[in-house]
């Protein structure tokens, strides 16, 4: 799914996804834009996102 749709799934901006996971708001959009690969974030950055999102680690790399 992406996480693009993951976040538009619950409602949230680019912005408050980012301030809720305590990321910078480019880098967000970068990874969800493709410019960055999200299977090279963090695990702890990738941790923070799943929970905020409600989803599995899986949901979130998939890229559609």
């Amino acid at each position: 799914m992406g996480i693009r749709e993951l976040r538009q799934r619950r409602g949230l901006t680019q912005i408050e996804l980012a301030w809720l996971v305590n990321m910078k708001q480019p880098s967000l959009s970068a990874y969800e834009r493709g410019a960055k690969n999200v299977r090279l974030m963090s695990a702890a950055n990738a941790a923070k996102v799943c929970k905020v999102l409600n989803c599995s680690l899986t949901e979130l790399l998939e890229t559609d």
